[in-house]
């Protein structure tokens, strides 16, 4: 319904250390979300590991969120 007071984008050297924090850099495939099937995440993580190495480890894929319902297909996968 709208956005939290206190929440603002981040950007250069603060963004660069956030990032560095989780072992990442700009350039990620992020989803945000509990991972369930109805959200294809199953075909998304498939998707992803069929890229060539090379642009696998230049953009990794984070997956944000708890296991929901009926997730062990990815579970397994992942």
């Amino acid at each position: 319904m709208g956005v939290r007071e206190g929440l603002a984008p981040i950007c250069g050297s603060t963004l660069d250390s956030s990032l560095s924090v989780m072992g990442l850099k700009a350039g990620y495939f992020l989803h945000v979300g509990t991972l369930e099937p109805r959200k294809n995440l199953l075909v998304v993580a498939k998707a992803w590991a069929s890229l060539p190495a090379g642009v696998r480890e230049k953009h990794p894929l984070v997956l944000a969120g708890g296991w929901g319902w009926r997730c062990e297909d990815l579970r397994h996968f992942i």
